[in-house]
C-alpha cells in the first residue's frame, strides 16, 4: 500500500519546523505540528519526536528533509553535442572539473537533461561531500529517527514556486528569495530551469533589528550580477518566500535595500513560511513529481528499498499477467480458428461428396477434383441435355420458306446451334432485305454480301450468328 503521509523536517539554525502532509486523492493537506527551537519547549518537542517515531516504525509515513544550500553544490552543465546518451557519459567529467574537490569524495546526481536551441544538451548537477552528508544525517540519529528522503533546499523551493506560481513566459528570468530566520536562499533561473543557487548566512532575525541589511543587500546584488546579464531584456519575476516574507515591514526594508541596483517586485507566495515543508511533501506524495534523493546505496532507507522492490514486483506481476493474458487470448483465438476451419471443411466435404459421390481423401484439392468430376458428368449427360436445346428446324424452315416464296436458288445451306451460312442466287438484290429480316426475327445477327452472279440472277452470301441463346420454355 502506498504511503499517504509525509513528515517534513526543516532546520533553520536553531529553529526546527516539523510538518505533516497528508494526501487524499490528488489533494495535499499540510499542517505544521512544531515550529520553534528544539529546546524552547522540551515537552512539546519530545511529544512531536515520539509521534514521528511511531509513524515511521509502523511504516505509514515518510520522513523527508532538505540539505541546506551551503552544504551542497548546484552546477549548470552543458555538453556540446545533441546526443543525450553521450551527454550523460561526459557530465561526470564536466562536474569533476567544475567543483573544488574530487568527484569520488561526493554524492552527486543529474536532473533530467534538456536540449537547447543551439543543439547542446544541458542539465543541472547536484553534489555534496560524503562527510557533509554524514554530518547532516547524524543530527537525525540524535533524535533516533532516520529520514527517508534528503532532497536539496534550492531544488525543493524552485519546484514548489513553479507549482504555486507558474512561469508566464519560457524565456523570463525568475528570482526566488527565501528569507529564513537565520539565513537566506537565492535561486535564479530562466523559465522552468534552475541555473544557480546561493546562500547568505543572514536571516530575518538579524535583519529585523535593522543591522546588516546593507551588507545583506550587497551580497545578494553581487550574486545576481554574476548570474544576470545587464543587457538582458527579458522580464524579471521576483518571488519572496520564507518566514521573513510574512513580515511586511521587514520585506519593505530589504526590497528598498536591493532597489539600489535592481527593481524587485514584492510578490509574496501564500503562506510563505511553510513553502519548504510543502515542497518536500509535494515532491514525495504527488504522483506526477518524482523527488530527488541524496540517500542511495548504503545510505538508502530500508523502507525505500521495500517500496522500490514492491514497485518492481508489481511491474513484474503486471507484465506477467499481461503476457499470460496474451497467451490465453492467443490460444483461445487459435482454438476458435481451428473450430471455424473444421466447420468450413465439413461443409466442403459434404458438397464434395454430393458432387463426386465419394469421400474426400485429399485435403486442399477439393475444388480441382470437383471441377474435374463436373466436367466428366457434363460429358456423360451431354446427349440428354441436348434434347432440351431449342430445335434448329424453326429458323431453318423460316428461311427456306421465305427463299422458296421469293424464287431464291440455294447452293449451300449450313446451320448449327449458333451459326447459319447460306450461298445462292436471287432474282433481285432487293430481296436480300427480306431474307435478312426473316433470319433476324429468329434472334440472329445477320451479315449478307452481294456477289457477281449472272445476267438474270444475283449471287449472295449470308452469315448469321445467334445473338443470345433462346431459353428453354
Amino acid at each position: 500500500m502506498k504511503k499517504k503521509k509525509c513528515y517534513a523536517v526543516v532546520r533553520d539554525g536553531e529553529y526546527v519546523t516539523v510538518s505533516l502532509s497528508t494526501r487524499s486523492g490528488k489533494k495535499l493537506r499540510h499542517e505544521i505540528i512544531y515550529d520553534d527551537r528544539a529546546d524552547a519547549n522540551l515537552d512539546a518537542w519530545k511529544e512531536c519526536v515520539c509521534i514521528v517515531q511511531a509513524e515511521l516504525q509502523s511504516g505509514s509515513a515518510w520522513l523527508a528533509s532538505a540539505l541546506p544550500v551551503h552544504l551542497g553544490i548546484v552546477r549548470k552543465l552543458s555538453a556540446p553535442f545533441p546526443s543525450e546518451s553521450k551527454a550523460l557519459k561526459v557530465f561526470p567529467s564536466l562536474l569533476d572539473i567544475d567543483i573544488p574537490f574530487p568527484l569520488e569524495q561526493c554524492d552527486y546526481a543529474f536532473l533530467q537533461p534538456q536540449h537547447t536551441p543551439s543543439g547542446h544538451v544541458e542539465t543541472t548537477a547536484l553534489a555534496v561531500r560524503h562527510e557533509e552528508l554524514d554530518a547532516f544525517l547524524d543530527e537525525f540519529e540524535k533524535l533516533n529517527v532516520r529520514p527517508s528522503y534528503v532532497d536539496h533546499e534550492g531544488l525543493v523551493l524552485w519546484t514548489q514556486c513553479l507549482l504555486e506560481q507558474p512561469v508566464s513566459a519560457a524565456g523570463d528570468t525568475r528570482i526566488v528569495v527565501w528569507l529564513g530566520r537565520t539565513r537566506t536562499i537565492i535561486m535564479v533561473g530562466e523559465g522552468r530551469g534552475l541555473e544557480a543557487v546561493h546562500s547568505i548566512r543572514s536571516g530575518a532575525d538579524e535583519l529585523a533589528s535593522g543591522h546588516g541589511i546593507t551588507g545583506w543587500a550587497r551580497r545578494l546584488q553581487r550574486f545576481l550580477k554574476t548570474r544576470i546579464s545587464a543587457d538582458k531584456n527579458t522580464e524579471k519575476c521576483w518571488i519572496w518566500a520564507g518566514p521573513g516574507a510574512s513580515q511586511a515591514d521587514l520585506l519593505d526594508a530589504v526590497v528598498d535595500a536591493v532597489a539600489a541596483e535592481f527593481s524587485p517586485e514584492k510578490h509574496v507566495l501564500p503562506e510563505p513560511e511553510g513553502i519548504l515543508s510543502r515542497g518536500l511533501a509535494s515532491r514525495i506524495l504527488a504522483p506526477a513529481r518524482d523527488p530527488f534523493n541524496f540517500l542511495s546505496g548504503d545510505r538508502e532507507d530500508p523502507g525505500m528499498k521495500i517500496a522500490r522492490n514492491r514497485r518492481n514486483m508489481f511491474t513484474a506481476v503486471y507484465f506477467s499477467v499481461c503476457g499470460l493474458l496474451l497467451v490465453v487470448l492467443s490460444m483461445g483465438f487459435e482454438f476458435f480458428l481451428k473450430k471455424q476451419d473444421r466447420e468450413y471443411q465439413a461443409v466442403i466435404d459434404r458438397q464434395y461428396l454430393d458432387i463426386v459421390g465419394a469421400p474426400n481423401l485429399q485435403r486442399g484439392q477439393e475444388v480441382l477434383l470437383a471441377g474435374r468430376a463436373l466436367e466428366t458428368i457434363q460429358l456423360q449427360n451431354k446427349p440428354f441435355i441436348e434434347v432440351f436445346d431449342p430445335s434448329l428446324c424453326k429458323p431453318a424452315g423460316a428461311f427456306l420458306r421465305a427463299a422458296y416464296q421469293q424464287d431464291v436458288h440455294i447452293k449451300k445451306f449450313s446451320i448449327d446451334g449458333e451459326h447459319i451460312e447460306v450461298e445462292g442466287l436471287m432474282p433481285d438484290w432487293e430481296l436480300s432485305g427480306v431474307l435478312q429480316s426473316v433470319v433476324e426475327a429468329e434472334g440472329y445477327e445477320v451479315e449478307i454480301t452481294k456477289g457477281e452472279g449472272n445476267q438474270s440472277r444475283t449471287s449472295f452470301m449470308l452469315k448469321a450468328t445467334l445473338a443470345q441463346k433462346v431459353p428453354l420454355p
